[in-house]
């Protein structure tokens, strides 16, 4: 239905007739416009470049945190920030005024071109694809006005300087910008030659270009704790210093958190703060700005985003964030997408430790805490004991008047609901929690994730020095805090549209839970055109505001369900202009398309690879024939066929038994995920998707980037295949002969645009390129290795073959070898990160859970689509797990041993059945493998955009 409303000024309607009633006089325009989403409407998703409405960036720029500083002469400089701000000085940095930029994304640097020219650069990243896009702003009057330039096919940008050479007084000399890696060029470097308006890529030649330098996007350093900590004692601040610049021999300016900027006239001995509690009046006047609470998080996946949300957007306390990360140095492993998310929040910033090495882990706790002493201190109770007791002890020493313990869905003496309304803001106490998780997180499968079960954050009180009565749903009751820990007062408050807006989303939860249980019939049959209609229909009642955000959590919920397809299909539709739907869109043509779920489905529906029907126990276990059940020994009560890979070493409590297979029992009874019943078919025939759709903007950065590059090469070749294998099929028909059991198109063959990308350098170069780090080749063995762990066989050093690294946080060598049934395959990692363990199930049970034990994820992608994969995890004492993108319904055979050498390397000997992954080997192929170490307490995860530094190429010679 098309409502038609009348758009004019109140004046222009209200203005009588000149000279009485039989005069004309023009009407105000007429103006079509939508009252309602409607049915099959677009959506838009939250864009890398702009902040949530609940965000309040322009209050929130007032006080943001400061990255850069730079000055012409000794009177003019510049300023910029998180949330867009640029803060102006004419008189040295005694006073600063503050310009709209017209941006409200994270400024990382700013450079004086000339008297008159000034850049200032940064950008964010999109929900999900954690594309990059970065934000150029110029001034031509000194910083008085802000423009942008010719940025939109630009990556985040973290910093800008001089090019080398130049006269800096030069209007026509260049400038250089360093950021993330171009999607399209793989170029970091960007230079321009007109004053910053418009830019060009600087690609380093290949035979010069590192890879190392590669395997990170490059960022601009960042202060560690002992550092900011000497830094505030000397400018005598609560607050971290992020820049600085001096003006000459006595004058010196530094800025950092909280909008705070202080200057010296004497060479740094005494500093007074010139800007400060710039919500007051008077921004010289009042306590600087001062961090209220400082959480700290175990790891990213730890972040207690509703609880932030709720005492920085709500409550308006000022808030810091460190979070633990397990690169060895602690200092420039995060990531920006981990930033843009709590900047959002209203966090001042986000700084790091080291969680691999609790002693300095500690030690640099405890410097943050000296740094910010704040009233209220954070702790995350996945923290070890004696790591929160320190950290209490240390705090309220330096004078904390309150330490609090949260969890995660755990029990505590308050809880914060995800469903918790919060009027200041106009949201639910989820909605932060789910914007976080979009940047930062991937999804966690169905059965494992708890944010399901229970949605809320438990909080619990270890020390508090004001009145123990105080009650309320703020930590900051009950603590003395001055204006400098409050944040500047909300401009507007959520209108009461907005409040019933929420109020009936309160019912939404209930409802995304009854559309999930839509997906199977009473016959345990899919109704995937049933669950799309519903899914479409609950969103077009949600407002435009939360449409994405509830798409979201139902598909996030959907993973590991029976059919995710239409819920993909369905965000691919309808907000097919974000780079986040487009890879939905991706993955959902990938499943269609895949080659291991296609050579599967039979095994997943409960029958064997020759189609004959796997025979079942009346405990609803599969059971092995009566051939294989006589060679059944018991391993810790529970049946393991024996294997042909047995070694006759002594079994050692560390190894035991020697080797595992991962086939004894296959679990085939029905499971409950989230309370909604599972049946035994998991695939369905799929929703075709839409053939309309509307046009957009061509998003470069989405178009060209190596994702989908290659998944689009990889579902091309797939149909190409099958086309080619249909006309050979037919043709030896019509002349009698035996048709071939696969396709003539060889394996190995890229695209044009693959090969384009294996040209430049990039961290998917490596990947593609027949001869790199990421490489292996595997060879082919007339006799199977005796599997050890100890690679004592030939053919694993054989000249021929080639190992292969990853290049993540925690690097694996990977070996291949196969024959004419096995594929077997060599791991070799760090001991140190295979420790934990956890042995709640005994060795040989399928699908354990592996979530609170150290482990190995392998990932085979043998149709190199990278959304698609045959999943083998497990850890050193055994413990196995096997899935099909989550799906435990798939039981492969395959056998592993570990062994632990005394230089500190844990090395793993793997023999996969052929049969079982559905292929027959073959001289030419080439797989992508995924390989991840995993440490104690991440969940299983369904990740959306492949990484290219945790994958392998495997060429079988």
């Amino acid at each position: 239905m098309l409502s038609l409303a009348l758009v004019g000024t109140p004046a222009a309607q209200a203005q009588p007739a000149p000279n009485g009633p039989d005069r004309l006089r023009s009407l105000p325009p007429i103006q079509a416009l939508p009252i309602t989403s409607g049915a099959g409407s677009k959506g838009t998703a939250p864009a890398a470049l702009t902040s949530p409405p609940y965000c309040d960036s322009d209050t929130l720029r007032t006080s943001a945190t400061i990255r850069a500083l730079q000055f012409w002469g000794q009177e003019r400089g510049v300023a910029v920030g998180d949330h867009g701000s640029i803060l102006v000085t004419a008189d040295g940095g005694r006073s600063w005024k503050d310009v709209e930029s017209g941006v409200q994304c994270r400024l990382n640097d700013v450079l004086w071109v000339d008297d008159r020219i000034v850049v200032a650069l940064g950008g964010g990243v999109d929900v999900v694809t954690r594309i990059s896009r970065g934000a150029i702003l110029v001034s031509h009057d000194a910083g008085a006005s802000w423009r942008r330039s010719a940025d939109s096919e630009l990556p985040l940008l973290y910093s800008v300087e001089r090019t080398r050479g130049n006269h800096s007084g030069d209007r026509r000399s260049s400038i250089t910008a360093v950021g993330a890696p171009d999607p399209i060029t793989g170029a970091t470097s960007f230079q321009s030659r007109d004053g910053g308006r418009s830019w060009q890529s600087m690609l380093a030649p290949r035979a010069v270009a590192s890879t190392d330098a590669l395997q990170r996007s490059p960022i601009r350093p960042t202060a560690t704790a002992e550092q900011s900590a000497d830094l505030s004692e000397r400018v005598n601040t609560r607050s971290i210093i992020r820049a600085s610049c001096q003006l000459d021999d006595q004058t010196i300016l530094c800025a950092g958190d909280h909008g705070n900027i202080f200057r010296s006239t004497d060479g740094g001995q005494t500093w007074s703060a010139v800007r400060s509690a710039a919500w007051s009046n008077d921004a010289s006047q009042g306590p600087p700005g001062a961090c209220a609470m400082l959480v700290i998080a175990a790891n990213e996946d730890r972040v207690p985003w509703a609880l932030i949300g709720r005492e920085t957007l709500e409550k308006r306390l000022r808030c810091n964030l460190v979070v633990g990360t397990l690169d060895a140095s602690g200092a420039h492993a995060l990531d920006h997408a981990l930033d843009q998310a709590a900047m959002r929040l209203g966090v001042a910033a986000v700084d790091s430790f080291a969680a691999s090495d609790e002693d300095v882990s500690l030690a640099t706790l405890r410097r943050w805490i000296d740094v910010h002493q704040p009233p209220i201190l954070v702790l995350d109770d996945e923290l070890s004991a004696e790591t929160k007791t320190a950290l209490l002890q240390h705090a309220v020493a330096g004078g904390a008047e309150k330490v609090v313990e949260y969890a995660l869905h755990g029990r505590g003496e308050t809880l914060l609901h995800d469903s918790a309304m919060l009027p200041e803001s106009g949201v639910l106490a989820g909605d932060f929690a789910a914007d976080g998780l979009m940047l930062v997180s991937d999804f966690e499968f169905a059965s494992d994730a708890d944010v399901v079960e229970n949605p809320w954050v438990a909080i619990n009180t270890r020390y508090s020095g004001g009145s123990q009565f105080a009650r309320g749903d703020s930590l900051g009751l009950g603590v003395r805090l001055n204006r400098g820990h409050r944040l500047p007062p909300r401009q507007s408050k959520a209108s009461r549209r907005r409040l019933h807006i929420i109020q009936g989303r309160l019912k939404q939860q209930a409802a995304i839970i009854e559309l999930l249980g839509t997906q199977t019939d009473a016959s345990g049959q899919t109704a995937p055109d049933k669950f799309a209609e519903a899914l479409s229909r609950l969103l077009d009642q949600t407002s435009r505001e939360d449409q994405f955000r509830s798409a979201w959590s139902i598909a996030r919920r959907s993973v590991g369900q029976s059919n995710p397809i239409a819920v993909w299909e369905e965000v691919a539709r309808r907000f097919d202009g974000a780079s986040a739907a487009q890879l939905l869109g991706l993955h959902a043509r990938a499943r269609q398309q895949s080659q291991e779920w296609d050579r599967h489905r039979a095994l997943i529906n409960g029958l064997r690879p020759s189609g004959a029907p796997v025979a079942t126990s009346s405990s609803g276990v599969q059971s092995l024939p009566d051939a294989a059940q006589e060679l059944l020994p018991t391993v810790g009560g529970h049946a393991a066929i024996v294997s042909p890979f047995q070694s006759n070493r002594t079994a050692t409590p560390d190894s035991q038994p020697a080797v595992i297979q991962a086939s004894a029992a296959l679990p085939l009874g029905n499971h409950r995920f989230n309370g909604l019943h599972r049946s035994n078919r998991l695939l369905t025939p799929f929703r075709q998707a839409s053939e309309h759709r509307q046009e957009h903007k061509i998003d470069l950065a989405w178009q060209m980037h190596p994702v989908r590059l290659i998944v689009e090469d990889a579902l091309a070749r797939k149909q190409r295949s099958a086309t080619e294998q249909a006309a050979t099929e037919q043709a030896a028909t019509e002349q009698g002969e035996k048709a071939p059991t696969r396709s003539a198109v060889a394996e190995h063959d890229f695209s044009a645009d693959v090969r384009r990308i294996a040209d430049h350098q990039s961290p998917w170069s490596s990947l593609l390129r027949p001869s790199s780090r990421q490489t292996a080749i595997a060879v082919k063995t007339a006799a199977p290795p005796r599997l050890d762990g100890r690679l004592q066989e030939p053919f694993w050093n054989d000249t021929d073959a080639q190992p292969a690294q990853t290049r993540g946080r925690r690097p694996l060598t990977l070996r291949f070898a196969w024959d004419e049934q096995y594929l077997y395959v060599a791991v070799q990692g760090s001991a140190e990160h295979f420790v934990k363990t956890v042995d709640s199930e005994p060795v040989g049970r399928r699908d354990a859970d592996l979530t609170q034990s150290d482990r190995v994820t392998l990932g085979f992608d043998i149709d190199r689509d990278l959304l698609t994969a045959m999943n083998l995890s497990f850890t050193r004492r055994g413990r196995t797990h096997d899935d099909l993108d989550g799906s435990d319904r798939w039981n492969p055979t395959w056998y592993v041993a570990t062994h632990a050498s005394g230089d500190g390397v844990l090395t793993a000997e793997i023999a996969i059945e052929q049969r079982s992954l559905a292929v027959s080997l073959r001289e030419g192929d080439t797989w992508f493998v995924e390989a991840q170490s995993l440490a104690a307490g991440r969940p299983r995860r369904y990740h959306l955009m492949p990484d290219p530094l945790t994958r392998v190429r495997v060429d079988f010679r």
